[in-house]
């Protein structure tokens, strides 16, 4: 992984924006981790991916609530699966980089994965860290919020985040991979959005089947 921001501006051409947390969504910070730990986390060349995660320690409770809720939707998108016989596996993916584990916020990097019994290759992931790039072409995380993602192929993930952090009511059921901001307001202290969550989730997959 690489944390030198000169560094990751040539391989992505892009810049390192601000992380942000679920309820302090106008207050963002791009006072990261990263700046005071030597072993980089911020973006895996390898993947396309970016972890951003707030320097602050107090913040560290917060991002670990993330997972007691994800437990909750992964159950309910289970039931609702086996309800409707819907052919897909479910399961809760952890994060597995030790430099990510040590930081202990790793949670907000963890996803649920439905996948395709039919077709392995078509993979649908629930993550609850919401990237985006703004119209500076910079690298944002809302950390707590939650973002779908449909892939049917490899690529960089950087090169299908979101142009926005809002909320989109259209898919692009032609790419083969993308990233997706869902409408559903999402309360990572509340559980009474749970059914909302997972039957947005269900019509995601939906159109990616047609």
């Amino acid at each position: 992984m690489i944390n030198d921001r000169n560094e990751i501006r040539e391989k992505t051409g892009l810049e390192v924006g601000k992380v942000f947390l679920f309820d302090e969504i106008e207050d963002g910070t791009k006072e990261l981790y990263d700046d005071n730990s030597n072993k980089p986390i911020l973006y895996d060349d390898s993947l396309g991916n970016f972890h951003m995660l707030p320097k602050s320690e107090e913040k560290k409770q917060k991002i670990s609530n993330i997972n007691n809720k994800m437990k909750s939707i992964c159950e309910e998108l289970k039931n609702k699966l086996k309800e409707y016989q819907y052919p897909y596996q479910v399961k809760m993916q952890r994060g597995r980089s030790n430099a990510l584990n040590e930081t202990g916020m790793i949670d907000a990097f963890n996803y649920i994965r439905a996948i395709n019994i039919s077709n392995c290759e078509k993979k649908y992931d629930m993550m609850f860290s919401r990237f985006y790039i703004n119209n500076n072409e910079e690298v944002n995380c809302i950390i707590g919020s939650y973002q779908f993602a449909y892939s049917n192929k490899s690529d960089y993930s950087y090169l299908v985040y979101p142009k926005s952090k809002e909320g989109k009511e259209h898919f692009s059921v032609s790419l083969e991979r993308e990233y997706y901001n869902p409408i559903t307001k999402y309360d990572c202290n509340n559980d009474n959005d749970i059914n909302d969550i997972v039957n947005e989730f269900l019509e995601y997959i939906k159109a990616h089947e047609k």
